[in-house]
């Protein structure tokens, strides 16, 4: 089923043979094609372009089965009015709340760290559980991060995105509820040593010096200390905070630990701290794309420095959920991605109205069209 918020349309998409004269370019192929031999010639989901429709007319391919969009009948006006608009809003509002009030939970424990009190293990707790509702659905995770938060105040919007970020890879992974919620509570306090390195160290906006380097790294040892004074918080927890840096090849910090040595939670923490700060504006990095930051996630797996099992299957998730997203494109069009490239993520396929843009053969172009930002 699809939803058109702009004028309150709601339709299905239906399996539909067409003939190939029918067929145009950006329709999506809905059944796999095979020739006279039984070889495979393309996908479910192939992106028509002109190119491949010339090409089954040379394989004298008559006929291909196609998503086809079917308008559902008007509704009621004063519904068509009133309800598609309230229901977004109120889901909307809710999932903002939700947010914010844990940006304003996490600043307040923070600050209490400062005034060295102790970590409210089960208030943090409470906060987490909140965000495993079924308010969060794994689109509006990734959604809800570039949109909500007060993104100056890097220290507390990174906590809480890790936190959900956490949470979700921890539910794509099939773990318990009681497992979710510690990996939260792990993504939440994972940068909580930061709390006592010096500002100008902590929003220097050039590159830190080697002793300057030094004192930021401690952060993970600084944060497991201060949660080893919490009894309520389990040890996975602990370790995740204190190894979230670390990496599979030994090149990570504190300790250089390295394959073998590195708990999951640590590696689920890596991966969720690194697609944020990538996906983030901060003092001295411009933010990238979600597509960026899945392909350099997937990179690093392949290079042996993440969990590759955990890295597949958050690039995958990633991937699967950009089908949709609405981009701005250097043009400063608007446009939806349509089509992911599973081997070249940051180069989807975008349809802006009836032209479609296929931007990996748009980079080979001297002033090629490219996508500045996901709305």
């Amino acid at each position: 089923m699809w939803f058109d918020p702009q004028n309150g349309r709601l339709g299905i998409k239906m399996k539909t043979k067409i003939s190939l004269e029918e067929l145009t370019t950006g329709q999506i192929l809905d059944q796999d094609v095979f020739n006279m031999a039984g070889h495979l010639l393309l996908r479910k989901g192939t992106l028509f372009t002109d190119e491949i429709i010339g090409s089954m007319k040379k394989r004298n391919i008559n006929n291909v089965y196609v998503f086809k969009e079917i308008q559902a009948p008007d509704p009621p006006k004063h519904i068509e009015a009133e309800l598609p608009q309230k229901i977004q809003m109120s889901a909307k509002a809710k999932v903002t709340e939700v947010y914010n009030n844990a940006l304003g939970f996490v600043e307040g424990f923070m600050a209490d760290i400062k005034r060295d009190k102790e970590i409210n293990a089960g208030a943090v707790a409470e906060t987490v559980k909140t965000f495993s509702s079924s308010i969060f659905t794994d689109s509006n995770v990734l959604d809800q991060m570039r949109k909500i938060g007060d993104k100056d105040d890097y220290l507390l919007t990174h906590s809480v995105d890790v936190s959900l970020l956490a949470i979700m890879i921890g539910k794509w992974m099939g773990y318990d509820k009681e497992t979710v919620n510690n990996l939260g509570i792990a993504g939440m306090l994972h940068d909580l040593g930061k709390v006592q390195i010096p500002e100008e160290i902590l929003n220097k906006p050039a590159r830190l010096t080697d002793q300057e380097r030094g004192i930021m790294n401690n952060h993970p040892v600084i944060g497991y200390q201060l949660c080893q004074a919490s009894k309520n918080l389990d040890k996975s927890i602990q370790y995740a905070i204190l190894m979230h840096h670390e990496r599979m090849d030994g090149s990570g910090y504190p300790s250089s630990a390295s394959y073998g040595k590195i708990p999951v939670f640590a590696s689920i923490l890596a991966i969720a701290d690194t697609y944020d700060a990538i996906t983030t504006k901060r003092v001295y990095s411009p933010k990238r794309t979600p597509y960026m930051a899945a392909e350099m996630i997937l990179q690093d797996a392949l290079a042996g420095k993440i969990d590759i099992r955990i890295g597949k299957i958050f690039y995958d998730k990633v991937l699967a959920l950009a089908v949709g997203n609405e981009v701005l494109l250097s043009n400063q069009q608007k446009g939806v991605v349509v089509f992911m490239n599973p081997l070249k993520p940051n180069f989807p396929i975008v349809k802006v109205d009836t032209k479609v843009y296929n931007l990996e053969k748009e980079k080979e172009k001297e002033n090629g069209i490219s996508i500045i930002d996901v709305l």
